[in-house]
């Protein structure tokens, strides 16, 4: 009976070792029974499959040159900030697509410097004082670039080239306007522009020489900014010392009504008077011995110095100053030029014809004999 058990507990372990042994064959024929070519259509699906799955990435194609790619794939799968005691490791990530292209034989990008069009002597009636509108274009032969800055420099009276503060908007027309001008001095202006490789450009263009600052040929100088006031002292009143007076000239710019006041008459003042629109300016003091006038205005500190050698300046706003229109060249139809004239190759016609005849000049009285015949 014994030797009856143990003959049936061989002959089960014979039986489990034999349907191991067709299970593993079975599974070791799955992938050759099931397995076959790979068709045009399994192609077409895989390809759709994949574009798929990058359509669900929403993430561009990135181009990139080949000494690049390296970083770019570790900067990938970079781990991040971590402790000394976490492992640093990643295991999921969006798949990065690559696209590597062949750059530079395109056509090269240009940068070309900007130009300065006009620059406008203007009064600001809320501010009521005068300023300068620098205006000036993007250059049109610019390719594949894109503006990011623009900034103004600027030359007083010859001096050096200094950035203005603040930004210009970008614009292909743009302007700038320079509060900080002072009366009787000129002023010159530069654009610089600042330019970086356009996204939008082709793929093959060429960025290899591009120049990314560009600074414009300088627009200046312009005539003196005018003041506000002018004042030209005819002659000092010296008989009463107590109540010092002056006869002058007088001038300004009313900004209410946006017009010059003033016509060149004669008038009396006295020391303290007041002038100009809402009493702005005043004869501060009256120097008879010294024969000068001090000035003051109630819109800045300070004050002006008048003497009797100062000459009346324009308060009105200059014609805008543009680019000088280039010289014709020598020789061409239509005449020669004779001092200033432009004659015509006209049979019977001689330079000494058409030279207008030098204006007589009149003497005109000075300040001094009207002031006398005023007194009288």
């Amino acid at each position: 009976m014994a030797n009856t058990e143990l003959n049936w507990g061989q002959q089960i372990d014979k039986i489990a070792y034999g349907v191991a042994i067709v299970l593993g064959l079975f599974v070791l024929a799955v992938p050759f029974l099931f397995s076959g070519s790979v068709t045009g259509g399994d192609l077409d699906l895989l390809t759709s499959r994949l574009q798929k799955k990058a359509n669900d990435q929403k993430r561009k194609m990135v181009s990139v040159d080949p000494e690049d790619l390296g970083a770019l794939v570790r900067s990938h799968w970079s781990t991040g900030r971590h402790s000394r005691l976490e492992v640093p490791w990643v295991t999921e990530r969006p798949p990065l697509f690559l696209k590597l292209v062949k750059k530079g034989q395109g056509e090269p990008a240009e940068h070309h410097p900007a130009r300065l069009s006009e620059i406008i002597c203007e009064r600001d009636p809320k501010k009521e004082q005068v300023f300068l509108r620098v205006k000036g274009f993007v250059s049109p032969e610019n390719q594949y670039v894109k503006i990011r800055r623009i900034t103004i420099e600027r030359s007083v009276d010859g001096g050096p080239f200094k950035k203005l503060p603040g930004r210009v908007k970008i614009s292909d027309e743009f302007a700038y306007k320079d509060y900080k001008v002072e009366p009787g001095k000129a002023y010159s202006y530069k654009v610089v522009t600042f330019a970086v490789p356009d996204p939008e450009a082709p793929e093959d263009a060429n960025f290899g020489a591009l120049t990314e600052k560009q600074v414009s040929e300088p627009l200046g100088p312009t005539e003196k900014v005018p003041p506000d006031y002018s004042l030209e002292i005819a002659y000092f009143d010296d008989k009463n010392v107590q109540e010092p007076g002056v006869w002058v000239k007088l001038w300004y710019w009313d900004y209410k009504t946006g017009k010059r006041v003033g016509k060149g008459s004669i008038k009396f003042y006295k020391e303290k008077d007041r002038f100009g629109s809402d009493n702005r300016w005043q004869f501060f003091r009256i120097d008879v011995p010294k024969g000068l006038v001090l000035v003051a205005d109630k819109r800045k500190l300070g004050k002006d110095t008048v003497t009797a050698k100062t000459k009346r300046v324009p308060v009105e706003a200059w014609e805008p100053h543009t680019p000088a229109a280039p010289e014709a060249p020598a020789g061409e139809e239509g005449g020669e030029e004779f001092d200033g004239e432009v004659i015509d190759d006209v049979e019977g016609v001689t330079e000494e014809a058409v030279k207008p005849e030098p204006k007589k000049s009149r003497k005109k009285k000075g300040f001094r004999d009207r002031g006398k015949k005023a007194r009288n």
